[in-house]
Formats: C-alpha cells, structure tokens, sequence
C-alpha cells in the first residue's frame, strides 16, 4: 500500500511539460518507425 501511494505521489508531482514533450517523442518515434516500415515495403514492391 505504501509502495503504490508513494508512486502516486511521485507522478502527481511529475511536471506535466516534460510529461507531454515525452508523449511526443514517443509519437515521433511511432511516426518514424511506420514511415520506415513502410519505405521498406514500397521497396520490395517495386522489386
């Protein structure tokens, strides 16, 4: 119980800037990977 209250503690605490630029990091990344995934595919297509 202790364990689970001091975690909430800690995230409430958290700045919510760095909270979201981290979410968007996290959804560039996605993008990223995806334009990736796809460039791969539009290659063995073509071939």
């Amino acid at each position: 119980m202790q364990l689970t209250g001091i975690g909430n503690r800690n995230y409430s605490v958290k700045p919510l800037i760095g909270e979201t630029f981290e979410n968007l990091l996290t959804i560039m990344n996605l993008k990223t990977s995806l334009l990736k995934g796809l460039k791969l595919c539009r290659c063995l297509n073509k071939t």
